[in-house]
This record gives C-alpha cells, sequence and structure tokens, in this order.
C-alpha cells in the first residue's frame, strides 16, 4: 500500500488491473537482512550525492529527489529515466523505466548482484486499449526495503524497475482537510 502511494505521488501509475500470480511463484524468504545498495549509496549510510550523473539532486525540506533523462544507465542499458530519493539522507526509493530490449541485461545485472529473487510471478497487464499481456514480476527482499523488477512498465515496450524502503520513508502526508 505504502509503495503504491509512494509512485502514485511521483506520478507512475501502471494500468495493470488486479495481478494474477501464476501457481508456481516462489515464496518470499522470511528473515532478508541484506541491505540494498544502487550507485554507490545504500539504505543504512547517510548519501553525500549532489547530483546523479550530469542532473543536480533538489532538496524540499528531509527530501533529497536526484532524477537523470539523458545519461542514465543500468547494466549498460540506457533508461528513459532513473530516480533516487532521499528521506534525511537515507536512500528510499529507486525507481527506473527501460525500453523492453533492455529487460533481460537489467535482470541478468540484478541476479548476479543481488542473487536470485525470492519471488518470480507473472501478472496479467493489460493496456488503456484492452489489451493484455503477460507481465514478469521478479522481487528481491532487502532489510527493511523490496525491489521488483516488470517485464512491463507503464506502457507497452517498456519495463521497469522500483525499490522502496519502508524503513527510509517519509511518514505519508496528512490529506489537506480545507472544507
Amino acid at each position: 500500500m505504502r509503495e503504491a502511494f509512494l509512485l502514485a505521488a511521483l506520478g507512475i501509475v501502471a494500468t495493470e488491473p488486479q495481478a494474477q500470480t501464476s501457481k508456481d511463484a516462489i515464496p518470499a524468504a522470511a528473515g532478508d537482512v541484506t541491505v540494498f545498495s544502487f550507485m554507490g549509496d545504500d539504505t543504512e549510510t547517510p548519501t553525500s550525492r549532489t547530483m546523479i550523473n550530469k542532473s543536480k539532486c533538489s532538496q524540499e525540506g528531509a527530501i533529497l529527489s536526484c532524477t537523470e533523462y539523458l545519461d542514465a544507465t543500468v547494466a549498460g542499458r540506457p533508461m528513459r529515466w532513473l530516480t533516487m530519493k532521499f528521506n534525511e539522507q537515507k536512500l528510499f526509493m529507486v525507481n527506473a523505466s527501460f525500453g523492453d530490449a533492455a529487460y533481460d541485461d537489467v535482470r541478468a545485472a540484478f541476479i548476479e548482484k543481488y542473487g536470485p529473487p525470492a519471488r518470480a510471478e507473472t501478472r496479467k497487464w493489460q493496456s488503456k486499449g484492452g489489451a493484455v499481456f503477460d507481465n514478469a514480476v521478479l522481487t528481491w527482499n532487502f532489510k527493511g526495503g523490496r525491489l521488483d523488477l516488470e517485464s512491463l512498465g507503464a506502457q507497452v515496450g517498456s519495463g521497469a524497475f522500483s525499490f522502496v524502503s519502508t524503513a527510509n520513508a517519509p511518514p505519508p502526508e496528512k490529506p489537506k482537510v480545507d472544507f
């Protein structure tokens, strides 16, 4: 729920209906203690980051946001965009979108770095036009967070990955009651 809220706050909304998981899904491992790290930052060490590649980060209160649209690469493949967010200097979110041709390389690099996923499933993904596709979703569990890699992102022809640290995420904002 919190991940969905955070992704929605970033304007990242997939057109996926209710997820239908495959019967051969791998259950999540219990007691994961691995610390998530990405591009030199991790969830336990305060960052000194001020840029991501050639783009400057922006600070709003306790939240540091770093987004790269032009030169971001993961596993040697170009990303359409890559965002990293920090709360109180601690990494709490990484999101990226990439062309679907990059999926196999990103998947292989994640497995090389983080080991096999704790869960592999296939979800039904429906486009705005009504076409239905199989969406391979791999999940890695980390100390205080989770990484999801999807073969289909927000649109056909794109993949995506998202890491969210519930331990470092800012508390949800209270709704504005102005009536």
